[in-house]
């Protein structure tokens, strides 16, 4: 997991002598701790800030901040990268180390671009959301610290902001009492900002929003992938599952004429296809005899690609459902598809239908033992009714041709 950069804080600390102390702020939590201490701030212990610390976590919650993202914060814990400088401090002598620690803490957690400021003051945490800034003693020993510290040989470049209590412990403004130290600090390029709460000083640093978590970027990338596949499937799907046109097409007989299928036919004793005239008998529709064959034509689907496999289903009220596998299963090859069906006893009204369905080839025998499933329990005046209806459901493509077969010679 990637870690956020550490963010630090530097805090004059006047007590055992005068020392600059440098606290950092990252997400790499300590071990446990024997006294089951907050590991938070447990680090802070043996330089005397932890209840410091535990000050300015609790002041960095008050001000609820909202969160960028939904993780929550990644885990931010305080620790003083020069313990050794500071010794142990009272409590009541670390307490201007507050402001700082509630700094670095922010700093971490909202990301700032900022890297490292300095600050001193005392943090109120019961007192409002906006958590008010108390004054500090000593003051001016503090920022003559500073001063001191910056303007040593080799030192490091100050960071860009100095944060301090609005006022002095009797009440007098600090930017005009200690204005001389102001200056010669802002002149090493340390800007000095007096603020009178926590929540102002986030302000001028311009964050007021939790960073988000940076394992939230992979969950995001992990859900929007997801959500793209499961959007493909859905669009592929129903791409697939379009309606396929299926249209009859006309054929020529031997003597020239042009029939429009399905027409009636006979097997010559040769082996060839021999197309009728129409019957030319009244009855409510399409009339062939039993005996002969059905030829039907089916014209090229117009699709390239995917492939589009058909099948042919002949259903009667008492002769039963047979669905066929058709001599050229796909039917968006070039040429169209010829074929012919028998027709067999008994005489009576009878479906025939085409199915077609893209990218999987059918399964004739299962498709048919579905469909004899279906309309073995019903009466036989049931039969073509139902066969129509479930077929219909049956794939993306549906051509029916309803006729009634009669007895030879009532042509």
């Amino acid at each position: 997991m990637r870690a956020l950069p550490a963010r630090s804080v530097l805090i004059p600390m006047v007590g055992g002598g005068g020392a600059i102390c440098r606290v950092v702020c990252d997400a790499q939590m300590p071990p446990p701790h024997a006294a089951q201490l907050d590991r938070r701030a447990s680090a802070l212990l043996e330089t005397g800030l932890y209840a410091a610390g535990q000050q300015a976590i609790a002041a960095t919650q008050s001000l609820h901040l909202p969160r960028s993202g939904l993780l929550p914060p990644q885990p931010a814990a305080l620790s003083v990268l020069n313990p050794g400088d500071i010794g142990g401090l009272a409590p009541e002598n670390a307490r201007s180390a507050e402001l700082g620690l509630a700094l670095a803490r922010l700093m971490h957690l909202c990301g700032s671009p900022i890297l490292s400021v300095a600050a001193t003051g005392i943090l109120d945490a019961g007192n409002g959301s906006d958590v008010d800034i108390g004054p500090v003693h000593h003051l001016e020993e503090k920022l003559r610290l500073f001063a001191q510290h910056f303007s040593r040989s080799g030192a490091t470049v100050p960071p860009p902001h100095l944060f301090i209590p609005k006022q002095d412990p009797d009440g007098t403004a600090t930017l005009t009492r200690h204005a001389l130290a102001v200056a010669e600090l802002e002149s090493k390029g340390l800007k000095v900002h007096a603020v009178s709460s926590l929540r102002e000083a986030t302000q001028r640093l311009g964050f007021n929003r939790l960073a988000r978590d940076p394992r939230e970027n992979r969950l995001r990338l992990g859900l929007l992938s997801i959500s793209a596949a499961a959007l493909l499937f859905v669009l592929t799907a129903a791409w697939l599952k379009r309606p396929i046109s299926l249209s009859f097409a006309t054929i020529a007989t031997t003597q020239g004429q042009i029939v429009t299928t399905p027409a009636r036919a006979l097997t010559s004793a040769g082996g060839a296809l021999e197309l009728l005239p129409p019957c030319t008998r009244a009855s409510a529709g399409p009339a062939h005899l039993v005996g002969e064959r059905l030829a039907i034509k089916i014209d090229s689907v117009a699709e390239s690609w995917p492939a589009v496999y058909g099948v042919v289903a002949s259903v009667s009220p008492n002769g039963g459902a047979q669905i066929q596998s058709l001599p050229r299963p796909q039917l968006n090859d070039a040429q169209a598809t010829t074929f012919s069906v028998d027709l067999l006893p008994p005489a009576e009204d009878n479906l025939l239908v085409v199915l077609a369905q893209r990218l999987r080839p059918w399964d004739a025998t299962a498709l048919q033992a579905e469909l004899q499933a279906v309309l073995m329990p019903l009466q036989a005046t049931e039969r073509l009714s139902a066969a129509r209806n479930w077929l219909s459901r049956q794939g993306s493509g549906h051509l029916e041709y309803l006729f009634r077969t009669l007895p030879d010679g009532a042509c």
